[in-house]
C-alpha cells in the first residue's frame, strides 16, 4: 500500500505480468471517478483525536464526551445548533450565548445517561461536535441557576475554533466530508465505520487488489500532517485490534514520509501525538506489517521510528543535520562511512542494514517503466524552437 505524494506512481506497476485488477488506484479527494473523499465520523475516535488535537487536560476529556454522544445528536442548519434524536429545535450551540442554558443542561444530563436515548438515524456534520465540546465544558451552576461560563469557555475555545475552521476551509472539505451522512451497515457505529474505511484503504482479509495507490496531490502540504496522521492512527487502532491471528501480511510504503510522520505541537503534546507511528513502526511486525519509508530530510522523521528501520538504503545527502540522523539512529554504519553519503554520485546509494554484512555501494538501475519525477530539461532554453522541440525528452534518472 502506497502514499503517492506527489503523483508518481501511477506507471510503476504497469506491468504485463500482474493479472487485471492487481493494481488498485485511488485519489483522495475531489468527486472524479477513483476519488476518495474521507467521511470525517470514518477516522474513528483515534483518527479525529489526531486530527483535532485536542490538549490533554481540557479539551480532550471534551472531546472525547463529543464522540462518544454524538450518535445521539442531530443537526439544526437553520438554527446553527443541535439537539437530540427526539427534539425539534436546536438547544446546544458552539458560541457560548446567554440564553438557553437551561435546556441545554437538561439535553447533557440526558446524554449522559444515554441508555434510553436513541440513536439518531445519520451521522450529524461535523460541526456538531463543536456545539457538544461547548456545552460539556462551559455549563456550570451558579446562584442557583444554570449558565455557560466565558472563563471554561475559553480553555475549549480553541479546539471549536479547530474544528469550525477545518469545517470552513475548502481545501480540507475537498479531502474530507464534513456534511454526516448514513452510516454504514444500517446503525451508526464508530467501529463499523473506521474498519470499513481501513480496509477500503489498507486492505484487509478480502480485497481482490495486491498493490493500492492512493494519490495525494489534492491533499495540501499544510494539512497533509493532519489526515495521513490522522489515517496511520485510524489504521494503527485497525491493525492491533485484529490481532495477531487475523493478521494480513502487508508492506506500508511512504513515500515522503516527513510530511507527516512527525509530531505536532510541542513538549508532552508531541508526544502524545507521534504515538500512533512510533508504535506502528516498534510494533507493526508481529501483526504483518512492514514499513518502507522514504524520504529526503531524515532529521524530520521521529528518531523513535528511524531506529527501528532494520536496513538502509541511503542516497546522495548533504545536510549535516540529515547525516547525524542517519548516524544515530542506525547501528550499522560508523561515521566513516556515513560521511560518504555526501559525496555519492547521481543513482548510487550506501547500502547497510541487519540483512548486509558490510556497507556496500550500489548503482541503482534505471526504472522500467520510469516514475513520473524528471528534472527540467534547463539545457533547451538556449536553443531556437525548432531545436526545443526535437531535444526535449526526459532528463538522466535521479
Amino acid at each position: 500500500m502506497i502514499f503517492d505524494i506527489n503523483d508518481e506512481y501511477p506507471d510503476a506497476f504497469d506491468l504485463p505480468d500482474l493479472p487485471q485488477g492487481a493494481v488498485k488506484q485511488t485519489t483522495l479527494g475531489g468527486e472524479t471517478q477513483g476519488s476518495l473523499r474521507l467521511p470525517y465520523y470514518a477516522l474513528g475516535r483515534s483518527g479525529l483525536n489526531r486530527l483535532l488535537v485536542p490538549s490533554e487536560k481540557t479539551q480532550r476529556p471534551a472531546l472525547t464526551f463529543a464522540l462518544e454522544k454524538l450518535q445521539h445528536v442531530k443537526w439544526f442548519d437553520g438554527d446553527r445548533g443541535a439537539g437530540l434524536g427526539d427534539s425539534t429545535r436546536a438547544v446546544l450551540f458552539d458560541d457560548c450565548r446567554n440564553t438557553g442554558a437551561a435546556d441545554a443542561d437538561q439535553a447533557l444530563r440526558r446524554l449522559r445517561a444515554s441508555s434510553s436515548l436513541p440513536n439518531v438515524g445519520q451521522w450529524p456534520p461535523m460541526t456538531a461536535l463543536a456545539a457538544l465540546v461547548a456545552e460539556s465544558h462551559a455549563l456550570q451552576p451558579k446562584n442557583g441557576n444554570i449558565v455557560r461560563d466565558s472563563f471554561l469557555y475559553g480553555n475549549v475555545s480553541p479546539l471549536i475554533t479547530r474544528i469550525n475552521r477545518f469545517v470552513e476551509d475548502p481545501m480540507f472539505t475537498d479531502v474530507v466530508s464534513v456534511d454526516g451522512g448514513a452510516p454504514t451497515g444500517g446503525q451508526l457505529s464508530w467501529r463499523r465505520e473506521a474498519t470499513d474505511l481501513a480496509e477500503k484503504i489498507f486492505g484487509g482479509q478480502t480485497v481482490d487488489w495486491r498493490v493500492h495507490i492512493v494519490n495525494l496531490r489534492r491533499v495540501s502540504h499544510d494539512l497533509t500532517p493532519f489526515v495521513l496522521g490522522s489515517l496511520l492512527e485510524l489504521y494503527a487502532y485497525e491493525l492491533f485490534r485484529r490481532g495477531q491471528q487475523q493478521a494480513v501480511p502487508t508492506l506500508l510504503v511512504l513515500e515522503e514520509a516527513h510530511h507527516y510522520m512527525r509530531s505536532i505541537g510541542s513538549g508532552d503534546e508531541a508526544q502524545d501525538n507521534a504515538l500512533a507511528y512510533e508504535r506502528l513502526a516498534k510494533e507493526g511486525r508481529k501483526f504483518g506489517l512492514a514499513l518502507w519509508l522514504s524520504t529526503q530530510r531524515p532529521s524530520e522523521i521521529s528518531p523513535t521510528v528511524l531506529s527501528q528501520c532494520n536496513n538502509w538504503i541511503t542516497f546522495r545527502l548533504t545536510s549535516e543535520k540529515d547525516l547525524n540522523a542517519v548516524q544515530a539512529a542506525s547501528e550499522w554504519a560508523d561515521r566513516r562511512e556515513v560521511r560518504r553519503i555526501a559525496g555519492l554520485a547521481r543513482q548510487h546509494a550506501v547500502v547497510f542494514g541487519g540483512s548486509i554484512s558490510m556497507p556496500t555501494i550500489l548503482r541503482a538501475p534505471d526504472a522500467a517503466p520510469r516514475p513520473r519525477s524528471d528534472d527540467g530539461n534547463f539545457s533547451s532554453w538556449g536553443a531556437s524552437p525548432s531545436v526545443q522541440t526535437r531535444t526535449e525528452g526526459p532528463a538522466s534518472a535521479g
